[in-house]
């Protein structure tokens, strides 16, 4: 935990490796050090739990706002996001898998969408006579 906080300070990332969020989970000392920087990052904002649902109808605007003005704005402008992924496995994957897509297309990885679908399959028109 020590050694995450130390990077994102230098990379000015603040949301959580998959790998690190799963450890959270289990941890009430890191559970506590990640709500310690919570109040040190954002000391007005005390965020609710939210429902998975709630967090994943929120997750884009979080993703934009963090890929435009970084992730303290978007922890500033949804800290209740930002914990939640903290805390819910399933909603840490979706972000780190909406974030990898998100780079992939940025880096040119991504075939165009067309080349991905499979050919149409188009029904053979059929006349029946009575």
């Amino acid at each position: 935990m020590r050694h995450w906080i130390g990077g994102s300070e230098r990379n000015g990332s603040l949301a959580p490796p998959f790998a690190l969020g799963a450890h959270v989970l289990g941890c009430s000392t890191c559970r506590g050090a990640v709500f310690a920087l919570l109040a040190t990052l954002a000391p007005h904002q005390h965020p609710a739990p939210i429902a998975c649902i709630a967090c994943q109808r929120r997750l884009d605007g979080f993703i934009d706002c963090e890929r435009q003005h970084g992730s303290g704005a978007a922890l500033k402008r949804d800290p209740a996001v930002w914990w939640h992924l903290w805390t819910c496995s399933t909603c840490a994957e979706i972000y780190h898998l909406t974030t990898t897509l998100i780079d992939a297309e940025a880096q040119g990885a991504l075939p165009p969408i067309a080349s991905a679908l499979p050919g149409a399959r188009r029904r053979p028109r059929i006349a029946i006579e009575l």
